[in-house]
């Protein structure tokens, strides 16, 4: 039995913030001691979901509004304290999914504190904020391990910084994620009855391309209008600790420009209840997720198991398990018009509605977070066996 203590930024239904919960269960159920440990809001609700694995919560206080250097310093500062007060001593492995909780161990370490130091590196930004450059590449080179979600990561990381990574791709809860039961009505759930439902999640930021994901949209609508049908886009999710009020500012204003109405044509849920999220998917009609960059894109992968009909980004991560026109269609996500006419296509193309929803579900069946947690248990093993061979040779020198 090995134990590993599996670290992330947020409590919030962020992908890193899924991953490590689903890991750290299926861990558990390897027969490994597991304890999660994340951070948030010192009047935070928590984890989004309960988690069924022992955890703990790191709570800041007040930080900088209006100085986002500072703010990512004290996020880093307060995970960095929680370790030097002495807690989460006598673990096998530290494992952290992200940059500022990378930060934190690596600063642990350079006090005088010794252990095996795995990150998992779901995707790179193009950070400007000195503070947020400085914390992702000290993540990137401090650690002793990396873990990359994708062959595309895998290779931009040997590539472009040097750095050998074991691909691990990201699991799927197959037993959540299905077709609405014959007789339900998950649209009348979320007031969306009588429409056509073009979902996606992840929020409103860069990342996600979603001012373009609306610039195709509003195509869509028009198209379907002059049929006497209201098509309705749907955004979840997109809690997280980075600064977008500007990017979401400008998308607010797009919507006042093409004269949508929030709410009505444009409907923001926010962060989602736990069971809200399958149902969700069972409401949408067409999945859309024109990301800019993904490290996996496992909500992609959520919807195909639920059995919409999707539209992705043509961005090479999604081409490691995706095929166009089989399981989903592929789009330039800077091309507006080609994104709306691909979400047209998934509404009245019914024979290639049919193929994508059934050669879709059967592509998402393949991945499990059980894969995923054996995977990854065989590389800590590997992990302490190289730790140990390091560390004979060293008593011999």
């Amino acid at each position: 039995m090995l134990k590993i203590a599996i670290l992330t930024y947020s409590t919030k239904p962020r992908g890193g913030v899924v991953h490590s919960l689903c890991l750290a269960e299926n861990l558990v159920k390897r027969g490994h001691e597991v304890r999660v440990i994340a951070l948030d809001k010192k009047e935070g609700a928590g984890f989004f979901r309960p988690p069924g694995v022992p955890y703990d919560i790191v709570r800041f206080g007040a930080l900088p509004e209006d100085d986002f250097d500072a703010k990512i310093a004290g996020y880093i500062q307060t995970y960095t304290d929680y370790f030097m007060d002495g807690n989460l001593k006598g673990y096998d492995i530290y494992h952290a999914q992200d940059c500022i909780s990378a930060n934190a161990l690596v600063n642990w370490r350079q006090s005088g504190a010794d252990f095996p130091l795995v990150r998992t590196i779901h995707h790179l930004d193009d950070f400007t904020s000195p503070a947020l450059v400085e914390c992702q590449n000290k993540s990137v080179y401090m650690p002793d391990y990396h873990i990359a979600v994708s062959e595309y990561w895998q290779r931009r990381l040997a590539e472009e910084n040097g750095v050998s990574a074991r691909i691990i791709h990201n699991g799927l809860d197959t037993k959540r994620f299905a077709p609405a039961r014959p007789g339900t009505n998950p649209k009348k759930i979320f007031g969306l009855d009588n429409k056509l439902v073009f979902l996606t999640i992840g929020g409103i930021e860069p990342r996600k391309n979603t001012k373009k994901l609306l610039a195709a949209f509003v195509q869509v609508r028009q198209y379907f209008a002059a049929k006497g049908q209201q098509a309705v886009l749907v955004i979840g999710g997109g809690q997280t600790l980075f600064d977008y009020r500007d990017y979401r500012q400008e998308f607010l204003r797009m919507v006042e420009d093409y004269r949508l109405k929030i709410g009505e044509d444009v409907v923001n849920l926010g962060v989602l209840k736990e069971e809200e999220v399958p149902l969700l998917y069972q409401a949408a009609d067409c999945f859309a997720f024109p990301s800019a960059q993904e490290g996996w894109g496992l909500v992609a992968l959520e919807a195909l198991l639920t059995g919409i009909p999707t539209v992705v980004s043509d961005i090479p991560v999604f081409h490691e398990f995706l095929t166009h026109e089989k399981d989903a269609l592929f789009i330039d996500p800077d091309n507006a018009q080609q994104f709306a006419a691909a979400m047209i296509e998934t509404i009245i193309n019914k024979e290639l509605q049919k193929r994508l929803i059934r050669r879709g579900r059967l592509t998402a069946s393949q991945f499990s977070w059980e894969d995923t947690a054996r995977r990854h248990e065989q590389f800590y093993l590997e992990i302490l066996e190289n730790e140990e061979c390091k560390n004979l040779k060293s008593v011999r020198i």
